[in-house]
């Protein structure tokens, strides 16, 4: 199972943020991306995640106005982030808004209450105002790219981006707003840039390191992502989701007992986190730790009885243990679960194979190949069966087709192999006599 697989199902779960990567700690604050794609921890993704309006912060203006009594702001983010930037611009509007009337910060002032609203095209207009009557007013641009990334014009938004560092390079906010952009347009190199100028200025910020580790994520960078998990927990040792993704990764390299230490250190804060206890027993299964494995397994059926994986994953465990009945069970309860399940068949086919029933084990395969015309390995191990029986133009059938899906994959060793098989096939019929042949 791949990165992404993991974290989208974390993020299924509710524990990563449908439309950004964060964490307990900076749930308030979510913007930018999603989990990203690895081993493919590339889902959301958790590691090729699409990402669905990234940047979507709506601000609560307090009583329909930016201007309180005392000429302080009022406006109330009702989630961090691009919101707290926008927070930030308002702020600054609002000091010294009554000792001198400026009537681009009024437009400007008309723009955030319109998106509050959603009323985008209108507050473009206003902020347009404003530029017109400013052109070096970088709250505008600012402003700009933010709507523009909210209506998914993330070309325009990166120029109103860029335009705000041409006016002010010190503007903060705007590095980590555009480093959420390149994410969306999967410019990861230049995403960890913007995320890495935010950083050296707020070396303490938990949501760039999580968004900087996704790019890294994205790019295979394993460590660096790592790297930056890393200190995320520096910062908050109680955010899980950034153990949980440490898990993932640990596991994709490798190296399943840091694996296995973060997914239990997410199972310490989340007991009943039904992933973490998937993920720690294929963790297990890894280190052959096969009890320990089937220990998480029966615990992640027990709060989740209906997810088939779980089953699967389970039921390998024992096969590997050569329990074959409760192996057995498992791939059955799968398949009454769900009948279309190839896996759960071939898993099943494969377990008579072992147990000598050559009649179900190709009687499973063949079921495999129903659900799904490209299980090349049932193609393979039904072909291998159909040769061991006889069946010498059956098996070639079969491995015919295998070398075409394998060819696909670029799998190039097993091609070889069965093509050798192929050929050993086709010559024992050349040399069979024809009284051999007949069937009685």
């Amino acid at each position: 199972m791949d990165l992404e697989r993991k974290l989208e199902d974390f993020e299924r779960a509710g524990n990563i943020t449908q439309n950004g990567v964060f964490n307990d700690h900076t749930n308030s604050n979510k913007i930018g991306a999603t989990v990203g794609g690895i081993g493919g921890i590339a889902t959301a993704g958790l590691l090729g995640l699409s990402i669905a309006n990234p940047v979507g912060i709506s601000i609560l203006l307090a009583g329909g106005a930016l201007l309180g009594a005392t000429g302080e702001s009022t406006v109330k983010n009702i989630a961090g982030g691009l919101g707290n930037a926008i927070g930030d611009v308002a702020r600054r509007l609002a000091g010294g808004f009554l000792e001198v009337f400026k009537s681009e910060e009024d437009f400007v002032n008309q723009g955030i209450q319109k998106l509050n609203s959603s009323q985008y095209q209108e507050a473009i207009e206003d902020f347009l105002e404003a530029i017109e009557i400013n052109p070096q007013y970088a709250d505008a641009y600012f402003l700009l790219g933010y709507v523009y990334s909210e209506i998914g014009e993330y070309q325009i938004a990166l120029e109103n981006y860029d335009e705000v560092i041409h006016i002010d390079s010190n503007y903060d906010e705007v590095y980590s707003q555009r480093g959420d952009i390149f994410f969306v347009l999967e410019k990861y190199q230049d995403a960890i840039s913007d995320y890495t100028q935010f950083l050296e200025i707020y070396s303490d910020n938990v949501d760039n390191y999580f968004k900087r580790g996704k790019a890294y994520i994205q790019l295979e960078s394993y460590h660096n992502a790592i790297s930056d998990y890393n200190k995320v927990i520096e910062i908050d040792l109680n955010c899980t989701d950034a153990y949980f993704i440490l898990g993932c990764l640990y596991y994709e390299l490798e190296d399943y007992k840091n694996a296995i230490i973060n997914f239990t250190q997410v199972i310490k804060t989340k007991p009943n986190e039904v992933e973490s206890y998937f993920q720690r027993g294929i963790s297990y299964v890894g280190m052959k730790s096969y009890q320990l494995a089937l220990k998480d397994f029966t615990k992640a059926i027990s709060i989740e009885p209906i997810e088939i994986d779980f089953y699967l994953h389970r039921g390998n465990t024992y096969a590997e243990l050569k329990n074959y009945p409760d192996a057995l069970k498992d791939y059955s309860n799968v398949i009454k679960m769900e009948s279309s399940c190839a896996d759960a068949y071939f898993n099943r086919g494969c377990v008579y194979e072992e147990k000598g029933d050559r009649r179900r084990a190709i009687s499973n395969y063949g079921q495999a190949i129903k659900n799904d015309n490209n299980h090349v390995f049932a193609y393979t191990s039904r072909g291998y069966l159909n040769a061991k029986n006889g069946k010498k133009k059956e098996a070639i059938e079969d491995f015919q087709k295998a070398v075409r899906l394998f060819r696909k994959e670029s799998m190039l060793d097993e091609v070889k192999t069965l093509q050798t098989e192929i050929q050993t096939l086709e010559k024992e019929i050349k040399n069979t006599h024809w009284w051999q042949m007949r069937i009685f």
